[in-house]
């Protein structure tokens, strides 16, 4: 694929899933310069070009750069501590779709766990309102609240890309 480490673009991004990403999209930059600089003619162009450290670092600018991401990194406290119960949770029952219900419940362990006090119900409902407005949760319609079922819209690796470095919340890292 070229001449940098995979080492080093797992160290980057921190995990080796989105290391694989960040090559092949970094790949896909390269094969799309070459083709625009008409270098190598579309049916040579396999296996013929090294990737560029300038290309992995694209692939890294845009990771870092994606809307979802960005939104979950800006959100609120409670907004993050809502999604990293949601990844918790998935990872504890195998299940992507949980109720609010249940994630309230976990919400309510990881703050008195980890000293942060619980806001209560109407606070949690806002939050996760708020991240389903911006499309981060897919809400179940309707008006069940405590049995409203909801997920996330994004793969919980993207959750945990985006807050694993919190610094207003360092302890979420151990629940992602």
């Amino acid at each position: 694929m070229g001449k940098f480490n995979l080492n080093k673009v797992a160290a980057v991004s921190g995990d080796a899933r989105r290391a694989l990403e960040i090559c092949r999209r970094a790949a896909e930059l390269t094969d799309y310069h070459a083709k625009k600089l008409l270098l190598i003619p579309s049916s040579a162009a396999a296996g013929k070009i090294l990737v560029r450290m300038a290309d992995v670092e694209a692939a890294i600018q845009e990771m870092f750069q994606a809307p979802h991401i960005q939104v979950m990194r800006s959100c609120s406290k409670l907004s993050k501590i809502f999604l990293a119960a949601m990844v918790y949770e998935g990872h504890k029952t195998g299940m992507s779709e949980t109720t609010f219900d249940k994630l309230a419940m976990t919400v309510s362990c990881l703050c008195t766990s980890n000293g942060e006090k619980f806001p209560g119900w109407d606070m949690l409902l806002k939050a996760g309102c708020k991240l389903g407005e911006c499309r981060i949760l897919l809400c179940e319609p309707g008006v069940k609240h405590k049995l409203q079922k909801i997920q996330l819209n994004f793969p919980s690796d993207d959750v945990s890309f985006a807050l694993k470095d919190s610094k207003e919340l360092p302890w979420l890292a151990k629940y992602l």
